[in-house]
């Protein structure tokens, strides 16, 4: 497989996440999390530290690119953007 990127900006705004969360290339996004989540178990002792790792960073991104109200699970909702990752 072979990935090409450029640079883009995509807001003015440094603080502007709606606007990562339109361009967001999900295919390429899941492909790389899982490349690097494959390499982490290959290296790594332990495969609980993978797993914590790979909750860890699934919890950031759904912090920052999903919308939830605290303590309400129902609330939780994934963009259109993001649905091959798992909720």
């Amino acid at each position: 497989m072979r990935v090409t990127t450029f640079k883009y900006i995509f807001s003015a705004h440094s603080e502007a996440i709606s606007d990562i969360k339109d361009g967001i290339d999900q295919d390429a996004a899941f492909i790389m999390f899982a490349r690097v989540a494959v390499r982490k178990l290959e290296s790594e002792p332990s495969h609980n530290d993978v797993v914590r790792w790979v909750d860890k960073q699934l919890i950031k991104m759904c912090s920052k690119l999903c919308t939830y109200a605290k303590n309400v699970p129902s609330s939780f909702k994934i963009t259109e953007n993001l649905e091959l990752f798992p909720t």
